[in-house]
């Protein structure tokens, strides 16, 4: 089974590079949008809910879309310099102050989503919450050991499930502005050491992981799970 995880984490890596640059060129013309360098990240949100919007703004209207990127070519499986963007957000304080950060969604958590809406899948709500658990544990780890991706990526976990009730999302119209405006002030002001978990995002693996699944994130159609 070609497992989802290697594509993104390889994805990342060859764009890492690239990703920089195409910040440092955008910076070079815009100084006053991506200002502090700590932030020159790409953000990975990754909510347990594993539900991802196509548009930020679709979750919370104090986030709305600025602009990408400069492009980002890599040549990839013969393909000479497929194109890869990236889309700068700008995301409202409560004093509709605006900050700047580049951020998207994990996408293979649409892939348990789907898998869960799926009634011949045999996966459960709380299967899906600990295998998007164990996804963000998975690529924390493998981004922080890569030397070509680290310092490059911050993951955001969203915590976006009331506590026994898998389906239960978050009441606060603002609460995913506010968790992208926590992780930048953190960067900001704060010292950290690269690639480590804030306590409130490990908190949030303890409570939601009861057990240590099997990732199971692939490119196949859903398939019964309960056997494995």
């Amino acid at each position: 089974m070609f497992d989802q995880v290697h594509i993104i984490i390889h994805g990342y890596c060859d764009c890492a590079t690239g990703l920089q640059e195409s910040i440092e060129a955008y910076h070079k013309h815009k100084a006053t949008v991506l200002k502090h360098r700590d932030t020159w990240k790409l953000h990975i949100l990754i909510p347990l809910s594993c539900s991802v919007p196509d548009k930020l703004e679709e979750t919370d209207n104090n986030i709305r879309f600025y602009e990408n990127l400069p492009d980002t070519m890599i040549d990839r499986a013969g393909i000479r310099k497929r194109v890869f963007k990236h889309s700068i957000y700008s995301i409202y304080d409560e004093a509709m102050r605006p900050h700047y950060c580049v951020v998207e969604y994990a996408t293979p958590l649409l892939t348990l989503y789907k898998m869960s809406q799926e009634a011949s899948a045999g996966f459960s709500a709380e299967e899906r919450l600990q295998q998007a658990t164990l996804f963000f544990r998975t690529l924390q780890v493998i981004l922080d050991d890569s030397l070509e991706c680290r310092n490059h990526y911050r993951l955001i976990l969203l915590d976006d499930c009331h506590p026994g009730n898998g389906e239960d999302l978050e009441t606060d119209p603002h609460f995913l502005s506010k968790e992208i405006l926590k992780h930048l002030k953190q960067q900001e002001q704060e010292e950290y050491c690269i690639g480590e978990t804030s306590d409130a995002q490990q908190e949030a693996v303890k409570t939601q992981m009861s057990r240590q699944p099997t990732l199971m994130i692939s490119n196949d159609y859903p398939q019964s799970l309960k056997s494995t």
